[in-house]
């Protein structure tokens, strides 16, 4: 005989996963990437401004980094996945 016990029931919801493809963990990597290379500037800019130099340029690029940077990104990631999308070659052959 069979235990019930030991088969889930049928109506038993299974649970939640977490489904990353690989783009999307690129994505992720991307993104968190920008983010501490625009945080490096800002701690060599706040270094430098207590300590002997300028860091104005530091700060400079930090700015560029927070403000100009997830728009540029944006605009890359969105034509690189126009590019390579899933109707990118139906679209290129005709």
């Amino acid at each position: 005989m069979s235990d019930p016990a030991a088969s889930p029931a049928p109506n038993h919801p299974k649970p939640w996963q977490p489904r990353f493809g690989i783009g999307a963990l690129l994505l992720v990597m991307l993104v968190f990437c920008v983010l501490a290379a625009g945080a490096g500037y800002l701690v060599q800019g706040l270094r430098s401004d207590a300590g002997v130099g300028s860091g104005r340029p530091a700060v400079m690029v930090f700015l560029l980094f927070t403000l100009a940077g997830p728009m540029l990104l944006m605009v890359v990631v969105s034509i690189v996945r126009a590019l390579t999308g899933p109707g990118a070659w139906r679209r290129r052959r005709k």
